[in-house]
């Protein structure tokens, strides 16, 4: 029994004793930092940043409470009439059309370079000629609010 014990003793103390090779996990490539689309960028700005008389909700939250219960649709587009083409802009689109016929449509430009967005321009249109309404441009989004809602409630 103690020369199987020395025997064993000896073979384990051997393999303890020879070198073994240490394998290191191959390096990962650098990852590339997350980043969210620009419509998702735009649904994220205050809606005061583009006017101060709006409150401070993130964009698609107060749109989607003042033209609910449509729902509005966002669309990345180039930006027409870009000055130069170093000045990369993008253009989002929204749209939402209404129960009663109309469509709400507003346009913003991010710069890539500063990471803005600038509200742009906006319309209420009428889609039904027989309609007694007319098409309204929208200069500041706070004119939205009492073209919609009448009644004076605020999103």
């Amino acid at each position: 029994m103690k020369l199987l014990a020395i025997l064993l003793f000896s073979i384990c103390s051997g393999f303890a004793q020879q070198p073994q090779e240490q394998t290191q996990p191959a390096p990962k490539p650098p990852q590339k930092p997350f980043e969210l689309s620009t419509v998702e960028k735009l649904k994220g700005v205050e809606s005061a940043h583009f006017d101060p008389a709006l409150p401070p909700l993130f964009f698609a939250k107060w749109f989607k409470r003042l033209v609910r219960p449509a729902v509005p649709v966002y669309e990345l587009r180039a930006c027409e009439g870009s000055p130069t083409a170093a000045l990369k802009r993008e253009c989002v689109h929204v749209a939402a059309a209404l129960e009663d016929g109309r469509i709400v449509t507003l346009k913003f430009a991010y710069d890539p370079e500063h990471k803005v967005f600038e509200y742009l321009s906006g319309s209420v249109d009428v889609t039904d000629p027989k309609s007694k309404q007319s098409s309204k441009n929208i200069k500041k989004l706070s004119e939205l609010i009492p073209i919609l809602r009448p009644d004076g409630q605020a999103p």
